[in-house]
């Protein structure tokens, strides 16, 4: 679904959706929070902004290191 109508459904139903994706600019884009799992175990759940640009764990910053 492009991202204009998926942003454009979530406000006219006000509803919850749940992305799993890999895709840091879609995720930045779409996303209220995101949730960091390692391992079947959650790491973070923080803000877009905060997980991309001040990471919490150790765990985060290795990840991000291994983005593209």
């Amino acid at each position: 679904m492009e991202r204009a109508r998926l942003h454009s459904r979530h406000d006219i139903l006000v509803t919850t959706i749940l992305a799993v994706t890999h895709e840091m600019a879609f995720a930045r884009e779409v996303a209220d929070r995101l949730v960091f799992m390692d391992a079947d175990e959650i790491v973070e759940v923080v803000t877009p902004d905060t997980f991309l640009d001040n990471p919490e764990t150790d765990r985060t910053k290795l990840f991000q290191e291994q983005l593209p």
